[in-house]
């Protein structure tokens, strides 16, 4: 019970961090950025399965 602030610290930064991915994904288009669209991809799942293993 004493870690659960942490959990709660790292799971409010990780989803900033995944605001921040969709805010600079937004002007980016499939033809031209497929290199950062996947980049952004992978770090996206990365946060978000962060999150879900954190709380099992």
């Amino acid at each position: 019970m004493q870690d659960m602030w942490f959990r709660y610290l790292i799971s409010f930064i990780d989803v900033l961090m995944v605001f921040c991915l969709i805010y600079f994904m937004n002007g980016l288009s499939w033809e031209d950025n497929k290199a950062s669209i996947l980049g952004f991809g992978i770090m996206f799942f990365s946060y978000i399965a962060s999150i879900a293993l954190m709380w099992i």
